[in-house]
Parts: structure tokens; C-alpha cells; sequence
């Protein structure tokens, strides 16, 4: 999947309703509930046809520009590649991430702006790599005159900071063990936190939990990017 495929995704969610998008999101990827054993042996039915595919969009049809989504649209359309990768590969596979939203192209461009992708993983080994990537980031949202971040990262790969830790039971409701990502979303006029619970068992089982808002002022993984 490269970064066009998530540019589309991310415009195709519309309005404010990431929560309700990750709740549909875990529920098709949810295992189906087991079917009781029948009585009696059933007779073999006949193979059944198979469906139609679904019709594929025409190939003039276009989607939306990735710099016209909402910042919130536009992370929770990011999510979704990383945890379509969770279900069929696990977390071994989560990514520590930050997208950039472009901006609109300036007048009289001929190519459009591109999605800004940038790995993270050091930073959460130590304040120092922390502060070190937060100034980098602030860095790159400048230069590229970009419209938001999506921050991506799971639980079990952060070394610093345990935002989760010393937090009361209203605060943090998951425990200490419960493994999931963090998304945090910045832009100049807002900023949000959600962390979505992934489970996954010895058995290759994986499922996509409960997804909740958090307060960004205790448990935000960077600071501010956007206006400072």
C-alpha cells in the first residue's frame, strides 16, 4: 500500500466520527461468533455461487484532495492501512509514524502535493531522542507548510514517556499490559489523542478493541507542533 492508498483512505471518512469509524473498523474484523454443533449431520447442501465482486470505482472517478480532508479525517484514514497491516501480520508490524497533511498545491502547480511520511521509532527511547524528533517535526511541519500531523505508535514500543503510568482508573481504564497505538492528530487550530486496544493471542488471533479519547494534557506523546 503506498502513500496514494492512504491519501484516498484518508479523505474517505467524512465528518468527525473517528471513534464511530474505528468501532465499524474492529467489528468487520472481528472472528465470528461460534455456531452450535447440530443435532444430526446435515446433508452436503450444493456449492453455493459465488458473489460478485464489488464494482471497482470508474476510472475517472476521482477522490477527494488529501490537503481538503479535515485534520481528524485525514489521521483516522491513515490508521486504517496500519491496522488493516495489524490484523493480517500483527504487532510486530506496527509502525511508529508521523504523516504530514499537505497543504493545497500554490496556484498554477502542475503536480500535486505529496504525503509527508516520517519514521519516529527513536524518539521514544529517551527524553533526549524525544526532545531532539519533537524539534525535527516542528521543523519539517514549517518547511513543508503542512496543514496537520497524524502521529502513530504503538503502546508496547515506547521506552519514554509512559504516559500511561501513575494515571488513576478514570484516567486510564486499560492496565499496564494492554497493548494498543497511540494516535495523536496536531494542527494549528486543534489537538487530539485516541488510543484504539489491540489483543492478540498465541494463537495468530488478533482483534481490534475498544478505541477512546484521552486528555492530550497528560497523556500527549509530543508537544505542541503547530505554533510555536
Amino acid at each position: 500500500m503506498d502513500d496514494k492508498d492512504l491519501v484516498r483512505l484518508g479523505v474517505q471518512i467524512q465528518g468527525k466520527g473517528f471513534v464511530q469509524a474505528l468501532d465499524a473498523q474492529r467489528k468487520a474484523n472481528a472472528p465470528p461468533e461460534p455456531k452450535p454443533e447440530p443435532a444430526a449431520e446435515p446433508p452436503v447442501p450444493a456449492p453455493a455461487e459465488p458473489k460478485p465482486a464489488a464494482p471497482k470505482p470508474a476510472a475517472d472517478q476521482k477522490s477527494a484532495p488529501p490537503w481538503k480532508a479535515e485534520p481528524e479525517e485525514f489521521a483516522a484514514g491513515c490508521l486504517e492501512p496500519i491496522l488493516t497491516e495489524f490484523v493480517a501480520h500483527g504487532l510486530g508490524s506496527m509502525p511508529s509514524v508521523c504523516f504530514l497533511q499537505p497543504s493545497p498545491p500554490a496556484k498554477g502547480a502542475t503536480e500535486e502535493p505529496q504525503l509527508g511520511q516520517i519514521n519516529i521509532k527513536p524518539a521514544f527511547a529517551s527524553p533526549t531522542n524525544l526532545a531532539q524528533c519533537s524539534d525535527f517535526l516542528r521543523g519539517q511541519v514549517k518547511t513543508s507548510n503542512a496543514r496537520s500531523a497524524a502521529i502513530f505508535v504503538r503502546k508496547g514500543s515506547i521506552e519514554y514517556p509512559c504516559v500511561w503510568k501513575d494515571k488513576t482508573k478514570e484516567q486510564w481504564a486499560h492496565g499496564e499490559n494492554v497493548d494498543g497505538v497511540f494516535m495523536q492528530c496536531e494542527s494549528p487550530t486543534d489537538r487530539v489523542l485516541f488510543f484504539t486496544v489491540l489483543k492478540e493471542d498465541g494463537k495468530g488471533v488478533r482483534s481490534i478493541g475498544q478505541s477512546v479519547q484521552l486528555d492530550i494534557g497528560e497523556f500527549g506523546l509530543f508537544p505542541r507542533l503547530f505554533g510555536e
